[in-house]
C-alpha cells in the first residue's frame, strides 16, 4: 500500500500531468498559430486599404489644389480685366468730354456764314479772275460786308454795331489786312532765240526767290526813309505775326508787305483805291492774302478767315480759302460743366503723367523688348502725343492771351494776327483727333474676348508677313499709274493736273468714284482706265483677298495661332450667375419667399447627373480591383481567402452605399442593381483566388 501511494505519487501522476501536457500543447499550438496569422493579414489587409485610400486622397487633394490655383489665377486675371475696362471706359469719358468742348455743331454753321456773306456771292470770290475784278470785288462785296452800315433790314447801325459782321452775332476784332508777296525782277532764263522778243520773264514763285526790298509809292526806289505802316515797306514773318501757307502753287512766307485797312468803310475804301491807282498789284506779285478775324460771344467762337489769291506766271487768279473756328476760352458754360470739364483736363494730365511713370519703369526692367507688343507701342505713341497736347494747349493759352493784351493796348485800331492761335489750335485738334482715334480702337482689344473678332486679329497678325510685300507692290503700281495720268491728261484733266491730284484720283476708284467721262476727251483715256482696272482690280486685289482668306483658314485650322482669352470670358459669365443667384437668394430670404422644388428636372441635367454616377462607380471599381490584386499575395488558404472575399464583397457593398448618399441625386438608384450584381459576384465568380 505504502509502496503503491509512493510510486503514484512519484511517478505516476508526474508522468501523466507530462503527458498531459504535452499532448494538450500539441492540440492547441497550430490554432493558436493560424489566428496569429489571419489576424496578421487582417491587420495587413487594412493597412493596404487604408494606403490606397491615402494615395486616392492625395491625387484628389493634388487635383484640388490644382483646381484651387487655377480658379484663383482666374480670379486674379478677371480682376485685371474688369480693371482695364472700367479704366478704359473712364477715359474714354474723360476724353470725350474735353472733345466735346472743341467739337461744337455752331463751328459748321459759322463756317457756311463766310462762305455766304464773302464768296458765295454776286460777283463770287471764286469768279476773280484779274486785278481789276480783286478790286471790284473788294469795293463791292468784302468791305460793305465786314465794315457795314446798315442792318439786313436797311436800317442805319448805331456806332457800336459796326464792328459786327452780321446782325449783332460775329464781332470784327480789329480791322481787316492785305498782305502781298512778291518775286524779284529778272530771274527768270530766256531762250537764245527769243532774246529780245520777250520783254520781261516772271518765275515761280519760292521763298528764296522772294522779294524783300523797301520801295517807294508805285514800286519806285526809295528815298532812305522806311515807315513800317507803308505798303511798299517789306516787313518778316516775325513782325507780320505770320507763320508759312501752303496752297494750290506754292508755299509762300509768312513776310511780305502789309496794307491794314483801317477801322471804318471810308477809310477802308480810299486804302483800297489808293492801292488800285498805284499798281499795288502787278505783274511780280505772286500771292494776295485777305486776313479777319471775327468772335461771336453766343456759342464762345472765333473765326480766322484768310481769302486767298494766287497769281501764278503762266495762268490766270487762282482762288482759294482758309476759314478756321475755334474756341479759345474753354472754361466758360453753367458751373457744374465747368467744373466738369477742369475735372476732365485734371484727370487727363495726372493720367498723362502715371502712364510717363509706368513706361518709364517699363523701359527700364525689358528695354526695346518693351516695344515687342502692339498695345504698348499704341500706348507708348498715345503718352508722347497727350504729352504734346498738353504743350500745344498751354502755348496756345499763351498766345491767346498775349493777342488780347495787344488788342486791348492798340485800342482796337491795329490788326492782331490771330494766324499762329489757329494754328495752334489745329495742331491741338488734330493730335486730340489722334488720341480719341486711338482710344477708339483699342476698344479692339477689349473684344479679343470674342472668338471671332479674335480670329480676325489673329489673321491679320498672320497675314502681316505677306501683306507688306504686297503693299508694297500696289504702292509701286498706284505711283506708274499716277504719274501716267499726271502726264498724259494734266493739261486737260482737273484731277490729273499733278501727282498729288492724281494719285487721289486713283484711290477714289476704289471705292466707286470714277472720272470716266473726263477720260473720253483723251483717245489713250479709255485703254488707260480698262488696264488700269485690270492691274489693280482684277489681279492686285484679288491677290489681297487671297492673302487674307489663306491666312484666315490657317488660323482656323491651327489653334496655337488663336488666342486663348476666351476661358476668362467663361469663368466670368459663371461668377456673375453665382453672383446673381447667391443676391436672389438672400432677397428672397429676406422677404420670406420659399424656393420651389424642382420635381421634374431637364434632360441635359439628367443626363450630366448619369454621366458623373457612371464616372464615380467606375473610380470606385477600379480601386476595388487594386485592392483585390494587392491583397491576393496575402491570401494562401481556401479557407481564409473565402472569408477575405466576402469581407472585400461587403467593403465593395458598404463603398458603393457611401458614394451613393455622398454624391448626384439617383446614383442610389443604381446602388441597388449594384448590390445585387455584387452578391451574384460573390455567389458565381468563377475567379481562382475567390473560389
Amino acid at each position: 500500500m505504502t509502496v503503491s501511494v509512493i510510486n503514484s505519487l512519484l511517478v505516476t501522476e508526474p508522468l501523466k500531468v507530462v503527458v498531459l501536457t504535452f499532448i494538450v500543447s500539441l492540440i492547441f499550438k497550430k490554432p493558436i498559430e493560424e489566428d496569429e496569422k489571419e489576424e496578421e493579414e487582417t491587420i495587413t489587409k487594412e493597412q493596404i486599404v487604408i494606403d490606397i485610400e491615402d494615395e486616392d486622397s492625395d491625387v484628389e487633394k493634388e487635383a484640388s489644389l490644382s483646381d484651387t490655383t487655377r480658379t484663383r489665377e482666374l480670379e486674379i486675371q478677371m480682376k485685371r480685366v474688369l480693371h482695364e475696362i472700367g479704366g478704359y471706359f473712364i477715359l474714354l469719358l474723360i476724353l470725350l468730354t474735353i472733345v466735346d468742348n472743341n467739337a461744337d455743331i455752331n463751328k459748321r454753321y459759322l463756317h457756311q456764314t463766310i462762305l455766304n456773306v464773302l464768296v458765295d456771292t454776286s460777283p463770287s470770290f471764286r469768279t476773280i479772275s484779274n486785278t481789276a475784278t480783286v478790286f471790284e470785288w473788294m469795293n463791292g462785296v468784302l468791305l460793305p460786308s465786314i465794315y457795314p452800315r446798315t442792318s439786313e433790314y436797311g436800317t442805319k447801325l448805331k456806332p457800336d454795331e459796326l464792328n459786327f459782321l452780321d446782325t449783332s452775332r460775329n464781332f470784327r476784332i480789329g480791322p481787316a489786312r492785305l498782305r502781298q508777296l512778291r518775286i524779284s525782277p529778272d530771274e527768270c532764263e530766256v531762250p537764245y532765240t527769243m532774246v529780245g522778243k520777250v520783254r520781261d520773264c516772271n518765275v515761280p514763285y519760292s521763298i528764296p526767290r522772294e522779294e524783300d526790298g523797301h520801295f517807294g509809292v508805285g514800286w519806285s526806289s526809295s528815298d532812305g526813309a522806311v515807315n513800317n505802316s507803308s505798303p511798299w515797306v517789306f516787313r518778316s514773318a516775325f513782325d507780320l505775326g505770320s507763320i508759312p501757307t501752303t496752297c494750290e502753287f506754292a508755299t509762300y512766307g509768312g513776310g511780305g508787305y502789309e496794307a491794314v485797312l483801317g477801322a471804318s468803310l471810308e477809310e477802308a475804301l480810299n486804302i483800297t483805291n489808293y492801292l488800285f491807282e498805284n499798281r499795288w498789284i502787278d505783274q511780280y506779285t505772286r500771292g494776295l492774302f485777305i486776313e479777319f478775324t471775327l468772335y461771336n460771344a453766343q456759342v464762345n467762337l472765333f473765326t480766322y478767315a484768310m481769302l486767298i489769291l494766287e497769281y501764278p506766271p503762266g495762268s490766270a487768279v487762282a482762288t482759294s480759302m482758309s476759314i478756321q473756328v475755334f474756341r479759345l476760352y474753354d472754361f466758360m458754360g453753367g458751373v457744374f460743366y465747368v467744373i466738369l470739364l477742369m475735372l476732365a483736363h485734371t484727370v487727363y494730365a495726372l493720367y498723362l503723367l502715371y502712364n510717363c511713370f509706368k513706361i518709364f519703369q517699363a523701359l527700364r526692367f525689358d528695354g526695346k523688348q518693351y516695344f515687342g507688343p502692339f498695345w504698348n507701342k499704341v500706348d507708348f505713341c498715345q503718352t508722347f502725343i497727350g504729352i504734346t497736347l498738353v504743350v500745344m494747349y498751354l502755348l496756345r493759352y499763351v498766345v491767346t492771351q498775349v493777342n488780347a493784351k495787344t488788342l486791348a493796348n492798340r485800342n482796337g485800331t491795329d490788326f492782331v494776327n490771330f494766324q499762329y492761335v489757329a494754328f495752334l489750335n489745329e495742331l491741338y485738334t488734330l493730335f486730340i483727333g489722334f488720341i480719341i482715334f486711338s482710344e477708339v480702337i483699342k476698344f479692339l482689344r477689349l473684344l479679343r474676348f470674342n472668338r471671332r473678332i479674335g480670329m480676325l486679329a489673329s489673321t491679320i497678325q498672320y497675314a502681316a508677313t505677306a501683306l507688306i510685300p504686297f503693299s508694297l507692290l500696289f504702292a509701286f503700281a498706284l505711283v506708274a499709274f499716277a504719274s501716267f495720268g499726271c502726264l498724259i491728261f494734266g493739261t486737260m484733266i482737273g484731277h490729273y493736273r499733278s501727282f498729288i491730284p492724281s494719285f487721289e484720283t486713283l484711290l477714289q476708284t476704289f471705292i466707286g468714284k470714277f472720272y470716266m467721262v473726263d477720260l473720253n476727251e483723251s483717245l489713250i483715256g479709255p485703254v488707260y482706265f480698262v488696264l488700269f482696272s485690270i492691274v489693280c482690280f482684277f489681279i492686285l486685289l484679288n491677290m489681297l483677298l487671297s492673302i487674307i482668306s489663306d491666312a484666315f483658314a490657317q488660323v482656323k485650322d491651327d489653334v496655337s495661332k488663336q488666342s486663348n482669352d476666351y476661358e476668362i470670358v467663361d469663368f466670368m459669365k459663371q461668377r456673375f450667375r453665382d453672383n446673381l443667384r447667391r443676391l436672389f437668394k438672400k432677397i428672397k430670404k429676406k422677404l420670406g419667399i420659399r424656393t420651389k422644388s424642382k420635381t421634374n428636372t431637364g434632360k441635359t441635367m439628367e443626363k450630366t447627373k448619369q454621366e458623373e454616377t457612371e464616372e464615380k462607380m467606375e473610380e470606385v471599381i477600379m480601386k476595388l480591383n487594386t485592392l483585390i490584386e494587392k491583397a491576393d499575395g496575402l491570401n494562401r488558404r481556401p479557407r481564409c481567402e473565402s472569408q477575405t472575399s466576402s469581407q472585400i464583397v461587403q467593403e465593395r457593398k458598404d463603398t458603393i452605399d457611401e458614394a451613393s448618399r455622398s454624391n448626384v441625386p439617383g446614383t442610389s438608384q443604381t446602388s441597388s442593381e449594384i448590390d445585387e450584381g455584387l452578391d451574384d459576384t460573390s455567389q458565381t465568380n468563377t475567379d481562382p483566388r475567390i473560389k
